[in-house]
C-alpha cells in the first residue's frame, strides 16, 4: 500500500512541477508581450529637425523585470536625468526621486490637465490612484497616449484564462 501511496505522490509531485514551469513560462510570454505592444504603441520623437538623430526613437525606456520566476513587471524603470529630484505630489509630499523611475512617462501616458481626465475616466481605480501620483496643478496642457495601461488591461483577462485552463488541466490529470 505504501508502494502506491509513493507513486501517487511522485505523479502528483511531476505534474505539479511541469504545471509550475508553464505558469512560470505564462508569467514570461504575457509580461513580454505587454512590453513589446507598450513599446510599439509608446510615443516617438517626431520632427526632431534636420539633420536629427532622434526621429522616431521613444522619449522612454519600456522594459520587463522578473523578480522571481512568478512575477512579471513592465513598466519604465532605472535612472532618470536627476536622479536626486524630489517627486512630490499635489500636497507638497515626496513621493518618489526621478532616479527611481523616469515620471515623463506617466504624463506621456495619462497626459496632464483635461487630457488626464479623459484619458482615465473609462480606468479601474487602482489605475486611477497610480496616476493620481502625478498630479500637479490640474492645468497642464500635455495631451497623454496611452500606450503601457491598455496593453496590461489587455494581458490581465489572457493570464487569467491560459493560467485557468493550465490549472484546470492538472486537476484534470490529477482527477
Amino acid at each position: 500500500m505504501g508502494k502506491v501511496i509513493n507513486t501517487t505522490t511522485g505523479n502528483l509531485q511531476r505534474y505539479s512541477k511541469d504545471t509550475l514551469k508553464e505558469i512560470e513560462r505564462l508569467v514570461i510570454d504575457i509580461t513580454k508581450n505587454i512590453e513589446f505592444n507598450a513599446t510599439r504603441d509608446a510615443p516617438r520623437f517626431t520632427d526632431s529637425g534636420e539633420g536629427s538623430t532622434t526621429e522616431g526613437d521613444l522619449f522612454i525606456t519600456i522594459t520587463s523585470e522578473f523578480p522571481n520566476k512568478y512575477t512579471g513587471e513592465v513598466g519604465v524603470m532605472g535612472r532618470g536625468d536627476t536622479p536626486d529630484k524630489e517627486i512630490k505630489d499635489k500636497d507638497g509630499n515626496v513621493i518618489g526621486r526621478q532616479g527611481d523611475a523616469n515620471p515623463m512617462a506617466a504624463y506621456l501616458e495619462f497626459g496632464t490637465g483635461l487630457s488626464a481626465g479623459e484619458i482615465l475616466a473609462p480606468y479601474p481605480q487602482w489605475i486611477k490612484d497610480i496616476a493620481r501620483k502625478f498630479f500637479v496643478t490640474g492645468q497642464g496642457t500635455l495631451k497623454g497616449k496611452p500606450y503601457l495601461y491598455p496593453n496590461v488591461l489587455k494581458g490581465i483577462p489572457v493570464f487569467q484564462r491560459e493560467l485557468k485552463q493550465l490549472v484546470d488541466k492538472d486537476i484534470k490529470d490529477n482527477g
